[in-house]
């Protein structure tokens, strides 16, 4: 810890919940190992990189009906991936995820994650929907 504390803690507020979920239940780290081709010399790949990345849990039957649960996150940071690990909130255990679509013009990346352990504890995940709280209108995932 660098002694900074939040803003949120300074004026005495929790983590934010939308109807009993926390919404760090709905956020992952993104552990990708990308190699980058070289177009100087196309026989050859640029050296192995390892770079990490946020992304969030989006659950929608109706949407993806034969999962129900999918990732979102960055392209640019799964481009060119050779390996795609994600990992929950305040979990130690890293699960291989599989790049599913990839769209490089909206910068936006579906994973999705083959292990079922991964989806253990997710019934209660966010849904799209929206809510209000405060007086704000929330755009809940």
């Amino acid at each position: 810890s660098c002694g900074v504390t939040p803003a949120w803690k300074r004026r005495g507020r929790r983590l934010p919940h939308v109807r009993g979920i926390s919404l760090l239940s709905c956020v992952l780290k993104v552990y990708c190992t990308s190699v980058r081709p070289n177009f100087a010399q196309p026989w050859q790949m640029k050296r192995q990189q390892e770079s990490t990345s946020s992304g969030f849990i989006l659950r929608d039957e109706q949407i993806f009906p034969a999962r129900g649960i999918i990732i979102l996150t960055n392209a640019h940071s799964v481009a060119h991936s050779v390996t795609v690990r994600v990992r929950k909130h305040g979990s130690p255990v890293k699960h291989v995820a599989k790049v599913l679509h990839i769209g490089h013009e909206c910068d936006v990346a579906v994973l999705v994650v083959e292990d079922p352990a991964f989806y253990d504890g997710q019934e209660n995940a966010a849904r799209g929907e929206r809510t209000e709280r405060d007086g704000h209108d929330l755009g809940c995932l």
